[in-house]
């Protein structure tokens, strides 16, 4: 079990007592978390420094610390220094909550007959610290656990007051109810994802109020090798991506696997789609709690979780488990000999700059030819956050981003006259930027943001046909979900990619694009939309390649 709270009071300790170790594990989750990135110092130094810190990427000396810039430049005058920032967010479709996860007739009739004449203060407490507002932190429990919650009014002179509790659901879980009356909720947390919790609360005189919290709950169950059927006879209707992409339904398998780093919220990696194509560490020897290959990550054996600094990089949200489907699912992914490296960097709340870093980096030193990013920010890039695609760049590694999902309403911006959105918007030639096109909206979907830094359209569904690909750990036994946006177009777009390159290996990033967009299928309603009117046709490519092959042979 993690939890956030518990984290910081050891580095509050920490600051007191020079016995006590400074390092904190745990990547931040709000504003007030946020401390200073810290580039080039070793870790030994990071540890004489007699300041909190953690460690994001011991191969390339990256840290956060815990104090003010002017400290640490005296401390480190040498070292790279920035602040860090939670502005990366993993683009998601815009989708509005039905009535059943709002509970919305209960929670109409409760409020319906509420005064204007003031608001309820609440106060939120757990049976595991009664002292502490849960409202105050974000709380991370594990699958099967049970929150017990109970709520109170403030400064309501003993009045009674009447409680409602509602809460909605990021992910798949089996609930009779999304809603509870009484001052005391108890709460299975039957699988991973986001919960959001709501109470409502009413005085015997009509004066209300409410308060809106979070709880995540995670997984760290080892990665094992389940040995599932190579076939699975999947029903290929829902699979539409497979005929508008032209995914070859047999593709030649070779020795030869290429790496895809799935940069994200974590991937199930026991999934039966995803478990035999997972990149394994061959390094490394899982759960002895040794660095074997002295990497600085200690059983990196399936991959690495950046954000609670643990060898387990389950996936706790949803999002990273449907992109890695996509990228290399038997029989749903575009890259059939592709390996997936799942890197989890952050979770629903998004990710810090640091983090995003850290695990570019660890992507790198994997042997990586490929990082899919369905994930963005309208911030500019950091000096640092710049120099890793730079590197990747300069390491031959194609960085694959999704374009994005357009603005608050669904539609698509164009990045060219509106805000940007980066990494899409970096001009990087190793950048590979996808928007998406869906089963109705054959061209472009009205959500997909577009514009000349947009280099090539792949399918990746919308509301009423989205693409269906893995999901998390769940207790409904359901090993598929929908859903859509440019997050969906980019992996595709990266499984062709790492097909590609485990045909010929020896291709740069931009002979890579180069071949996706000259053996695309044109559509020239997309001239006025994007840099190249292309979409992604993977069995041309991958016959491009063949072609290329046996020229040189002869």
């Amino acid at each position: 079990m993690k939890s956030i709270g518990s984290t910081l009071l050891v580095v509050g300790l920490c600051l007191t007592s020079l016995a006590c170790s400074k390092r904190f594990n745990q990547a931040p989750t709000s504003v007030e978390e946020l401390g200073v990135i810290v580039k080039g110092p070793s870790l030994e130094e990071m540890e004489n420094a007699s300041i909190p810190y953690r460690v994001v990427n011991q191969q390339v000396n990256l840290y956060e610390a815990k104090s003010s810039l002017s400290e640490l430049r005296k401390i480190f005058p040498e070292a790279q220094l920035e602040p860090n920032k939670i502005d990366h967010q993993f683009i998601r479709p815009l989708q509005s909550l039905t009535k059943k996860e709002m509970a919305k007739n209960a929670i109409d009739s409760f409020t319906s007959n509420c005064s204007q004449q003031g608001k309820l203060r609440l106060f939120v407490q757990s049976t595991e610290n009664s002292e502490v507002d849960v409202r105050s932190q974000l709380l991370i429990k594990d699958i099967g656990d049970t929150v017990k919650l109970r709520g109170f009014a403030i400064g309501n002179d003993r009045r009674p007051v009447e409680y409602l509790w509602s809460f909605s659901f990021i992910g798949l879980g089996n609930y009779e109810s999304y809603i509870s009356s009484g001052q005391n909720l108890d709460l299975t947390l039957n699988g991973v994802g986001e919960y959001k919790i709501t109470l409502l609360a009413k005085s015997d005189t009509n004066i209300c109020g409410d308060t809106t919290f979070s709880h995540l709950v995670t997984s760290n169950a080892p990665y094992k090798n389940l040995n599932f059927p190579e076939l699975f006879g999947l029903d290929k209707e829902p699979f539409y991506h497979l005929r508008q992409a032209k995914i070859p339904e047999l593709i030649a398998k070779r020795d030869k696997k290429t790496i895809v780093a799935v940069i994200d919220t974590g991937v199930n990696y026991n999934h039966a789609l995803l478990n035999s194509k997972m990149a394994l560490n061959a390094g490394e020897i899982p759960g002895n709690g040794i660095d074997d290959d002295d990497n600085g990550f200690v059983d990196d054996y399936v991959g690495y979780d950046l954000y609670a600094n643990d060898p387990h990089p389950m996936d706790d949200d949803g999002h990273g488990t449907h992109v890695a489907g996509l990228v290399a699912g038997i029989e749903i992914g575009s890259g059939q000999n592709v390996e997936i490296l799942a890197i989890k960097a952050g979770n629903a709340l998004g990710i810090d700059t640091a983090s995003m870093i850290g695990a570019i980096y660890y992507a790198l030193f994997r042997g990586a030819k490929v990082i899919n990013l369905s994930l963005g920010s309208t911030n500019i890039p950091s000096k640092m956050e710049l120099q890793a695609y730079i590197t990747a760049r300069e390491m031959g590694v194609l960085v694959v981003v999704a374009a994005g999902n357009g603005d608050k309403k669904g539609n698509g911006v164009n990045l060219d006259i509106g805000v940007p959105v980066y990494p899409a918007s970096i001009p990087l030639d190793n950048i590979l930027t996808v928007g998406a096109s869906s089963l109705t909206q054959t061209h472009l979907a009205k959500y997909s943001n577009y514009g000349s830094v947009v280099d090539i359209v792949a399918p990746g569904g919308d509301l009423f046909s989205p693409l269906y690909s893995a999901t998390t750990i769940n207790t409904v036994k359901k090993q598929l979900a929908p859903s859509h946006g440019t997050s969906m177009a980019a992996p595709l777009v990266a499984g062709t990619a790492g097909e590609v390159l485990s045909m010929n290996n020896e291709l740069l990033p931009v002979e890579v694009i180069d071949l996706l967009i000259k053996h695309g299928r044109k559509d020239e309603i997309l001239t006025r939309f994007v840099k190249n009117p292309i979409h992604l046709d993977v069995e041309a490519s991958i016959n491009a390649v063949r072609s290329q092959k046996l020229l040189a042979q002869q």
